[in-house]
């Protein structure tokens, strides 16, 4: 008995689909090359930093990435599951499904940032920070802008004063 196979268009744009997976990419991060301000180093770099410390420069670790990964990766496997469906039946693109999945995973890396607390920064780098913020300001001025400071905690908080590491956390969808 002969069976004959007959591939629909549900087939076809499934090949498709799987085609178009393969010929595009999805990074999640911090784009190579982009100068971290004030610095020689790049954001990308900076973010390791971050990620795994610098011992030989007594910076300890404040993991961004890989906790994320943990927290949300069951969310990104539905958002996953869902942006697949919408791609086999028509609805969607495989561009389009990895910039909602990137769109969200570099969401939840910028959300992470803003959480992270420990370990605390130490006394000195909170005085740096305390100089670079009112440089430009007389005596009480500064003294009142460094009570504001430190009661909303962005003085001391890791990884915000700046707002670089956490504005340019970003994705890119390219053709491999």
């Amino acid at each position: 008995m002969t069976v004959a196979v007959k591939r629909g268009t549900g087939a076809k744009r499934l090949q498709s689909a799987l085609n178009d997976l393969d010929r595009h990419t999805l990074k999640v991060g911090w784009v190579a090359g982009k100068q971290y301000p004030g610095t020689r180093m790049t954001t990308a770099q900076v973010a390791a930093i971050s990620e795994f410390g610098a011992p030989a420069k007594n910076i300890p670790p404040r993991p961004i990435i890989r906790p994320t990964i943990i927290k949300d990766r069951n969310k990104w496997s539905k958002i996953t599951t869902q942006e697949s469906k919408n791609v086999i039946s028509g609805k969607s693109t495989v561009k389009n499904f990895y910039e909602v999945l990137g769109n969200f995973a570099s969401g939840d890396i910028r959300k992470m940032i803003t959480t992270i607390k420990a370990p605390p920064l130490k006394p000195a780098t909170i005085r740096a920070r305390e100089r670079t913020y009112t440089r430009k300001s007389n005596k009480a001025e500064r003294q009142a802008q460094i009570a504001q400071r430190m009661q909303s905690t962005t003085l001391a908080k890791p990884l915000v004063f700046t707002k670089v590491l956490l504005n340019s956390c970003t994705y890119e969808v390219s053709k491999a």
